[in-house]
């Protein structure tokens, strides 16, 4: 194709993976990703999941000698001061313009704040970046009372991984259940009972309302029930909100993170938006967000076919997993509101497979140290399936889904 440029705003796996997969399909334009941060580009995913040491190596996507040998020109420990769509060119911090063909927003998603905990204090924590997971990770874990705002994914991984290190760790949740906003109830309890027997207290439908602080660090938390937890440290866990501030400078639309069509084109030609910071109308005309590695890359793929002249809608089965000290969850595809939910056979505090679908059509297949039933459900998802056999005992998901490959 003629020679052009591309520009690709976010140095996560979206943007890399936009990066590898342009120059894999023969684009032999100029691209030039810019990062925020000043490590290489690395996985998020294993920031929360196990205690790490100070120096410990970051596991990057790529290695530098990979974006030489590509003639990918990464900046890293660059911000992108401006956008301006109709001149085509993206501002540096520092007053340099870079002219582009293609531009690729993947900018990810920041932590959510609370307005009861002080961000300043010392010793209260967000984790999202290798700069957030340093800070977090450097204090002494053993025998330290830590209180973790949210009962989400990072939450509860941190949750474990630092209760499995020697910390105290209190779980507080505004909910009625840990997960709520992710997995069906029976998913939850079961979740739930593992960090407590691992030792984790967890209080639900709770809230931190005041923060106790001495010397600049925070001492202790107050809840709304009154009760008061002295602590070494806060982890706020509440959730991501989409980057979108440069795409509303540059008057792009918003819906729910930067608002692209099915092609994933923002509204401005030439511009594209993928993975945390991007919404986007699937197949049945339903505007989604996914905040999943999977997604990020399966959107870097197909912008980067599109750039190379492919015209497709994207679509994708989304999959998620957790690892939370030894228990692994794993979600494929999304429940709608509505839908029945079906338990599959027996089930232990670390097994369990949940069913959700809708007249039979499955949506979602929720598991918990069961990869097959997770690796089969990923294959059904969308298709119509036995579920009485399934719950009944007659056949099995992965039975099921050698079947429909069969067929297929």
């Amino acid at each position: 194709m003629t020679a052009s440029r591309a520009v690709i705003v976010g140095a996560g796996l979206g943007g890399v993976q936009t990066a590898h997969w342009l120059r894999a399909g023969g684009y032999d334009g100029e691209i030039v990703l810019i990062g925020d941060e000043p490590d290489l580009p690395y996985h998020r995913p294993p920031l929360s999941k196990h205690a790490h040491e100070p120096d410990e190596p970051l596991d990057v996507l790529r290695s530098e000698a990979y974006y030489r040998d590509h003639a990918i020109d990464l900046r890293r420990g660059v911000t992108v001061e401006s956008l301006d769509v109709g001149r085509r060119s993206v501002t540096l911090a520092g007053g340099e313009a870079i002219g582009w063909d293609y531009l690729v927003l993947a900018t990810g998603a920041a932590p959510r704040r609370l307005a009861a905990v002080p961000s300043e204090l010392d010793g209260v924590h967000v984790l999202r970046t290798a700069g957030d997971a340093r800070a977090l990770w450097a204090r002494p874990l053993a025998g330290a009372s830590i209180a973790v705002v949210g009962a989400g994914f990072v939450g509860l991984e941190f949750a474990a991984a630092a209760t499995v290190a020697g910390a105290r760790v209190t779980v507080v949740e505004l909910a009625d259940r840990v997960l709520a906003r992710v997995v069906s109830p029976t998913t939850s309890e079961s979740v739930d009972r593992f960090h407590r027997q691992l030792g984790v207290d967890v209080r639900l439908s709770e809230q931190v309302v005041g923060i106790d602080e001495s010397a600049g660090a925070v001492t202790a938390v107050t809840l709304g029930s009154g009760a008061r937890i002295g602590v070494d440290g806060v982890l706020v866990a509440v959730g991501a909100v989409p980057r979108v501030d440069l795409a509303v400078a540059a008057g792009l639309a918003i819906d729910d993170g930067i608002a692209v069509d099915s092609r994933l084109r923002a509204s401005a030609p030439g511009v594209y938006a993928i993975g945390d910071c991007a919404s986007w109308r699937d197949e049945h005309g339903v505007r989604r967000r996914l905040e999943s590695i999977q997604n990020a890359g399966d959107q870097a793929a197909h912008v980067a076919a599109t750039i190379l002249g492919a015209d497709r809608p994207f679509s994708t089965t989304p999959w998620f997993w957790s690892d939370q000290g030894g228990l692994r969850l794993q979600i494929a595809g999304v429940p709608a509101p509505g839908d029945a939910v079906v338990q599959v056979g027996e089930s232990t505090t670390t097994e369990l497979t949940v069913l959700h679908h809708d007249h039979g059509r499955l949506t979602c297949v929720e598991t918990l140290g069961r990869p097959g039933d997770h690796l089969a459900g990923r294959r059904l998802v969308g298709k119509h399936v036995d579920v009485g056999a399934v719950a009944g005992g007659r056949a099995t998901l992965r039975e099921l889904a050698k079947s429909a490959q069969a067929a297929a």
